[in-house]
């Protein structure tokens, strides 16, 4: 396994698209190499078949492939998500290798913004529908752009959770995952003054604070929105009772099993007037408006995600990294598998 620490050093950036790093998918390469779900729920890397494009689909070639906390609940038992045994996640950028509409040119960079369930991105070829992939700007490095998935899923949910063009003045994050970190970043760029995070891991509190956050405290005073970026058990609880009369609560981590325990007191509900908003569909957002906005914040760097990297790996080291991901081990923030090497960068 290849672990390169996000810090310590220059980052080399991924390898941009050129002629010669547009590799087809030929005969002679009929079988690649794949992380998949176990029936027993563990991973492992297994060859399976190069996937075969059919109409309104691309082949791209994998880039970078970024782990997500959605991809972790049954790493902690749950069975709500699936227990498919097949390729998963549905975080990447990749490169297009065939189109048959012509709407994209082989060796175009895009991101992949597939539906979850279609996600199937920890493989060297993947398919991915046209209307679901975003050209990625030629300035922006791979590694930093396969953030804009993510990234597009907080914009859209944020957007849901406080439409006025008015930011908030205060706001509750429970969380400090990539999510929350995200967040947090999101809502001091919008203007929101006072930004409060909840996060148990000491390192992931450290970063939030960096980013402007403060810890939550007992008598701290109630804000206008509060955020549930992680779905733990506690935190929608924690939630409501942050929030003041008129405030909003949004809810944008999953629990790991459902139905999910709201833990909301109706009345509690009812004699604040309370909103209570969830936010999920970015993917058929019209124009994938939220991802094309997340790459702008990412090129103008008004957005920071290289201090989120905290893993890079190699395939084969996923099935081991996964499960402690999942348990917040090791300082582990963002993991991502790269499958291009490095090169270095020419200034």
């Amino acid at each position: 396994m290849t672990h390169l620490p996000a810090q310590g050093g220059p980052r080399s950036l991924l390898r941009d698209v050129s002629t010669a790093s547009t590799r087809p998918a030929t005969a002679a390469a009929v079988s690649m190499p794949a992380i998949c779900v176990q029936a027993n729920g563990e991973l492992a890397v297994q060859q399976r078949a190069v996937p075969t494009p059919g109409a309104g689909e691309l082949l791209l070639r994998t880039v970078v492939s970024a782990l997500c906390g959605t991809d972790l609940h049954r790493f902690r038992g749950a069975q709500s998500y699936g227990n498919d045994t097949d390729v998963f996640g549905h975080e990447s950028v990749g490169v297009v290798q065939h189109c048959d509409s012509g709407r994209f040119a082989q060796g175009d960079r895009v991101l992949h913004v597939p539906f979850p369930t279609d996600g199937k991105v920890f493989a060297p070829y993947q398919l991915a529908r046209e209307t679901n992939v975003v050209p990625i700007p030629a300035a922006l490095p791979s590694d930093i752009g396969v953030f804009a998935q993510q990234l597009g899923t907080v914009i859209y949910a944020l957007r849901n959770f406080w439409p006025s063009p008015q930011p908030p003045r205060s706001a509750f994050v429970a969380g400090a995952g990539p999510a929350g970190l995200m967040f947090i970043q999101l809502l001091r760029e919008r203007g929101c003054e006072q930004i409060y995070v909840s996060e148990p891991d000491e390192h992931r509190r450290r970063l939030a604070t960096s980013f402007g956050a403060i810890p939550d405290e007992d008598g701290t005073p109630p804000v206008e929105l509060s955020i549930d970026a992680s779905g733990m058990p506690g935190v929608r609880r924690k939630c409501w009772q942050r929030t003041a009369s008129f405030g909003t609560v949004g809810i944008y981590g999953l629990p790991d099993d459902e139905p999910g325990d709201l833990e909301v007191s109706v009345l509690g509900l009812v004699a604040k007037n309370l909103h209570l908003v969830g936010a999920i569909g970015s993917q058929a957002e019209p124009g994938l408006r939220s991802f094309h906005d997340a790459l702008d914040l990412l090129v103008a760097r008004r957005i920071e995600v290289d201090r989120l990297i905290s893993h890079r790996i190699d395939l084969d080291g996923l099935p081991e990294i996964a499960p402690r991901a999942a348990r917040v081990e090791d300082g582990i923030v963002k993991v991502l598998v790269d499958f291009d090497a490095p090169t270095p960068v020419h200034r």
